[in-house]
């Protein structure tokens, strides 16, 4: 098995204009925000006013990406440090980035070797705008987090989920599972390839336990892993889960649980679908009752408690900005949509 570790050569520079120098800062997530960490200083007795630009291409030089800051107050003699968030800059993305959905939803850069240029625009000055380019190899990075939504016990069609691997669009999971009535016997099983049943090169981070186990057994365990794929080679594995199957329904009251375990969509006008404190969602809703219940969920702790509430969605298609809702940069979510035909969507995201 080859595992492929994460690694970011920022090659160490710094852009003279004039009097102004822009000094990149050092940063190992793979994400487009990080590229906005820099120290501004302005040697000159005057004080001036600029946007700060930062262009990412990819390796033949087409365009990914292009951000524009907020106009920056840059004093004299003052050192500089920028802090603007993500979403406060203005967004181009060029015909190239619909090749990496990651990187239009949460700004993650693809792996591979990319450009990445600054520069920045004097609005107060003659100054003419330059530009110095450098570039940054992306590699994957391995290997995942497997969570559990259970306590050990499921309910009759738990949802299974993992922290997804930060990565490009290309990465697809491999979901393994197997059973047994003794615990211990479930996940050695699992280990020497026996299985009860798998589903192979998924993109999502989640998939129904039913989807892969159509007739589980009462109080047997299953133990499940995941495999994180790239061209058909294994790059990684997770560690074990196991949980034991507790539904204590009848067939009937089984089969009325209708679990569709398809997306939410972020909003079609929005590249970017966290906007500061607001979550932009396509929420459907084809049943008669015009509330729909959420849970979101911090994927990397479970003992924190889920952010949860109602929210008012018409029959059909709607277009829904919820918040403002508490999150924490860098970590991933998964949301949930409960109906009262008691079926369920989901959505991951995570927090730039």
């Amino acid at each position: 098995m080859r595992f492929i570790i994460a690694l970011i050569i920022l090659l160490p520079f710094t852009l003279i204009k004039g009097q102004l120098i822009i000094q990149p800062l050092n940063y190992n997530n793979n994400y487009v925000q990080e590229l906005l960490n820099v120290n501004v200083i302005n040697s000159s007795a005057n004080e001036l006013q600029g946007i700060l630009k930062v262009k990412v291409l990819s390796s033949p030089g087409e365009l990914l990406l292009e951000l524009s800051s907020p106009v920056l107050r840059l004093r004299a003699g003052v050192n500089y440090q920028n802090s603007n968030q993500y979403y406060s800059y203005k967004k181009n993305f060029g015909p190239a980035a619909q090749n990496y959905p990651l990187l239009r939803q949460g700004g993650e850069l693809p792996a591979g070797t990319i450009t990445i240029c600054y520069s920045i625009e004097i609005v107060n000055s003659e100054v003419t705008d330059e530009e110095i380019c450098y570039n940054q190899i992306i590699v994957l990075k391995t290997p995942i987090v497997i969570l559990s939504n259970q306590n050990n016990e499921a309910d009759c069609n738990p949802l299974l989920s993992w922290i997804p691997t930060q990565t490009s669009n290309n990465i697809r999971y491999n979901i393994l599972i197997s059973e047994n009535l003794d615990n211990k016997k479930s996940v050695e099983e699992l280990i020497q390839g026996k299985l009860a049943g798998s589903r192979r090169e998924i993109f999502q981070s989640f998939i129904s336990f039913s989807s892969i186990i159509s007739n589980p057994k009462e109080n047997y365990f299953y133990s499940w892993k995941i495999q994180v794929i790239l061209h058909g080679e294994i790059l990684a594995e997770s560690e074990i889960e196991t949980f034991q199957y507790k539904c204590n329904q009848t067939s009937d009251a089984k089969l009325g649980i209708l679990d569709s375990y398809v997306r939410i969509k972020p909003r079609p006008d929005e590249s970017f679908h966290i906007q500061g404190t607001t979550l932009r969602l396509q929420v459907p809703n084809h049943t008669g009752s015009s509330t729909v219940s959420y849970s979101i969920q911090r994927m990397d702790d479970l003992t924190i408690a889920p952010i949860t509430g109602n929210m008012t969605a018409n029959t059909g298609l709607n277009y829904i900005d919820l918040g403002p809702l508490s999150f924490t940069a860098g970590k991933y979510y998964l949301m949930t949509l409960s109906y009262i035909d008691k079926s369920k969507l989901y959505h991951d995201f995570r927090i730039p």
